[in-house]
């Protein structure tokens, strides 16, 4: 579906593997390019043009779909093919953001359809031979490093006309492109194992239309594996990636593209170390090379075909592994670019997500108690400092009592009634919203402060948390428990964003803070009416080594 450039390597690949695979048919949005990509490529006399992507779908003799469309245009080919039954064979980046791509793959589990993105070198028979490496400990031991960098040097007019700078159709630039693959090779070098904390490097490169051209990161695990990618369109044509482990190091030079397509060298170094007199190492690296009869792309398409044959012949059922390895990628590219537009901001992965939770929005004036309790569902919410501003809820918008001019726009809340009312005196005050949350997993639905990113990191999952913020409260109440600890700290992002009130900042190993704010102002998680943390500022606004709330002095509230 769509005759793009990296289309004819795919179409190359599927003449290589025939019979395995038959290119049947081909879409373009014009008949005429359909059959000018045909001739080009050397497709079969019997293949069919369609001269519109719907038309393909609809071709009852096509069992997949191989989709190279602009990623802007993967959610809705993408969806459409797998509601028709088409297996997908899909060009990365999958999509703009894992939001996308879970429509997709829901869409594919719904139908019973294959998924596999377009990865190649993952098909690589020297791929294989790695992974038995990077497996055996005495050859490599535990993994604790991985470093990728992939660029190449595009000309003029790759940065002026390419879709991959356009924002309209590759939003992610060459972090989708080329980051994608080091971001896969890090996943990959490390069992695919998600990192604890993202954070982009300072300084990426973006074209005047914003698109990045060059940008990288740095990935934190628990145990204290660290990993960095850099990725460009402006420097020397690079593919390297190397993993180094307590007892040995492999490195590849050539991982995307082998310096020839039927064979792929690499090197290692185990249980090295130098002569006595430090002049040379001590075993030299052995150099391996792994030969293949098909190139990379072809054995993708082989392996894809073997899959859907598993599941049309045999009765069974898809691969998972492909979509869980793809939404993985995707999580940590949307990681990274929620960090590069929010400053290099460390980014907190693996915390409780959900799709939608019922919130209750709050608020009382000032001469109102500082505490209020709600008695339904166990509800409590603490309200810290004055004045507090009166908030009222009417359709997307908060205002406040002081010419009723909208706060902030909130697209994503669906209000289910108007409220109008100056405090809240009980429990009837209270405005229950849905609020449905983006499903992107791991990338936040607003930018998370490194204290935001502390308590997901902190507080267990399956505890029941209400929370509330310096002069905001929020309380909500999630169906399910592995749901409630997301829910509260939007929450309190939200309802401090709208009276403009500074986020809190936390430290990682003091519960510190960083913003400036009233004396009193204190944050504070509860979780069955017993406070669980709370965080003081200093005088300056800055990180309080030693703070001053050692004990806690709020009693015991009861749910």
């Amino acid at each position: 579906m769509g005759c793009a450039s990296i289309a004819r390597k795919l179409a190359r690949a599927m003449l290589l593997v025939a019979p395995t695979a038959e290119v049947a048919a081909i879409a373009s949005r014009s008949g005429d390019k359909a059959r000018l990509f045909a001739a080009d490529n050397g497709l079969p006399a019997g293949t069919r043009l369609h001269g519109s992507y719907e038309a393909l779908l609809e071709d009852p003799d096509i069992d997949a779909i191989y989709l190279p469309l602009p990623t802007s245009l993967h959610l809705k080919w993408a969806t459409a093919a797998a509601a028709r039954g088409k297996h997908l064979l899909l060009e990365k980046p999958t999509a703009l953001c894992a939001a996308d791509l879970d429509l997709i793959l829901a869409a594919c589990e719904a139908s019973r359809v294959q998924f596999m993105d377009c990865t190649m070198w993952m098909h690589n028979l020297r791929t294989a031979k790695m992974r038995q490496l990077v497996a055996d400990q005495s050859t490599i031991g535990d993994v604790r490093i991985v470093n990728s960098i992939v660029s190449f040097r595009a000309d003029e007019d790759f940065l002026q006309n390419d879709i991959r700078v356009k924002p309209d159709l590759d939003a992610l630039g060459a972090l989708g492109d080329i980051g994608w693959y080091c971001i896969r090779a890090i996943l990959w070098a490390v069992d695919y194992e998600l990192p604890k904390n993202v954070i982009a490097h300072r300084h990426p490169v973006k074209n005047q239309a914003g698109v990045l051209i060059a940008c990288g990161a740095s990935l934190y695990w628990e145990d204290g594996k660290v990993a960095t990618f850099h990725c460009s369109f402006l420097t020397n044509l690079t593919m390297d990636m190397t993993v180094v482990g307590t007892n040995g190091t492999i490195h590849v030079t050539d991982l995307l593209i082998p310096y020839t397509e039927k064979s792929g060298p690499f090197s290692v170094d185990s249980n090295t170390d130098v002569n006595e007199l430090a002049t040379e190492w001590v075993p030299h690296p052995s150099k391996h090379v792994v030969t293949t009869d098909l190139p990379q792309e072809a054995l993708m398409v082989q392996e894809f075909c073997r899959l859907v044959r598993n599941i049309r012949d045999a009765s069974g059922k898809p691969e998972g592994k492909w979509m869980a390895i793809t939404r993985k990628t995707q999580l940590v590219v949307d990681a990274v670019k929620t960090s590069i537009e929010n400053g290099s901001l460390m980014l907190w992965l693996n915390c409780p997500m959900l799709q939608t939770v019922e919130l209750t929005l709050a608020y009382c004036s000032k001469d109102r108690p500082k505490e209020i309790g709600f008695t339904q569902k166990g509800l409590v919410v603490l309200i810290q400092s004055s004045p507090i501003r009166v908030l009222m809820l009417n359709g997307a918008n908060f205002f406040d009592e002081e010419g009723m001019k909208p706060l902030s726009s909130a697209p994503f809340l669906e209000t289910l009634k108007l409220v109008d009312c100056k405090e809240i005196t009980d429990t009837t005050n209270i405005c229950r919203v849905l609020v449905p949350l983006c499903p992107n997993q791991g990338k936040p639905l607003l930018p998370l402060s490194p204290a935001i990113a502390f308590w997901l990191s902190s507080i267990q999952a399956e505890e029941k948390v209400a929370a509330c913020s310096p002069c905001r409260a929020g309380a909500m109440e999630a169906n399910k428990p592995s749901y409630y600890l997301f829910a509260a700290v939007f929450a309190a992002l939200l309802l401090s964003s709208m009276a403009g009130a500074p986020r809190k900042f936390l430290n990682e190993d003091h519960a510190g803070s960083t913003m400036h704010q009233e004396d009193d102002d204190v944050l504070v998680v509860v979780h069955g009416g017993r406070i669980l943390r709370q965080v003081k500022t200093n005088d300056y606004g800055s990180y309080d080594p030693t703070p001053t709330m050692a004990k806690p002095h709020f009693k015991d509230i009861p749910n």
